[in-house]
């Protein structure tokens, strides 16, 4: 029998959903894309999928492809879409949607612990070169610890930093969010992501669940760094 709350339900979210960012995945929790869901269609329970990045839909997402959206919604709450592709374009996908449930995950879903070298070569537009270790980094920002004191609102720039052995190189810029308690010579803080274009926030997006994908991070040589010890 069907569950006439259960319908209400779903077809609220798809409303809710609608013109906001979303991570597309495989049915086997695969990365794909940053995708933007433009329009619903609460009778058919249907979602018309865009690329983010206004790029063209990739040629294998054809009909009955099975895909999973997770939309970050407010309040630190995570839309969880899953269905199937109906129709395909160059332009867009047409989504049958088959579940869509709201989980409480937070930021911390895309936190990615890192542990490796970093250099922040500018603050606030003035050369820098202070080393710095990235502690971790998710979609919206980048966590560092380094033995410079900065003060909320500085913004610091990345070049050239790589988040994983053999990953690519980024060039970054983020602006001081918080300062967390000092550890002896080391000050933390935690920076949101500033300026980033659709192309570089997709390219982060697929660093972050690349590093979720890979082995644990061995955070034995961070010390060394900030220290200078080998």
């Amino acid at each position: 029998m069907f569950d006439a709350d259960s319908g209400l339900k779903k077809g609220s979210l798809l409303k809710e959903v609608t013109g906001k960012r979303c991570t597309v995945f495989s049915h086997h929790n695969l990365f794909l894309f940053l995708g933007k869901l433009s329009s619903h269609d609460d009778h058919q329970d249907q979602l018309v999928l865009e690329r983010y990045d206004g790029d063209e839909m990739e040629g294998f997402l054809v009909a009955s492809t099975p895909l999973k959206l997770h939309v970050p919604l407010n309040n630190d709450t995570l839309g969880v879409v899953e269905g199937q592709v109906s129709q395909w374009s160059r332009e867009f996908l047409v989504l049958d949607v088959f579940t869509a449930v709201k989980k409480n995950e937070g930021r911390a879903y895309f936190r990615q612990n890192v542990g490796r070298a970093g250099s922040v070569e500018r603050v606030n537009g003035q050369k820098a070169g202070h080393r710095c270790t990235v502690v971790d980094i998710s979609a919206t920002g980048v966590a560092i610890t380094c033995r410079q004191d900065y003060e909320v609102g500085d913004l610091l720039e990345f070049s050239h930093q790589r988040f994983r052995p053999g990953g690519p190189e980024h060039q970054l810029k983020c602006r001081v969010a918080r300062k967390g308690p000092t550890q002896e010579d080391l000050r933390f803080y935690g920076c949101q992501w500033v300026g980033l274009s659709p192309k570089a926030e997709e390219k982060l997006f697929q660093e972050v669940f690349a590093i979720q994908a890979a082995e644990p991070v061995s955070y034995t040589h961070l010390r060394a760094h900030e220290t200078g010890r080998n």
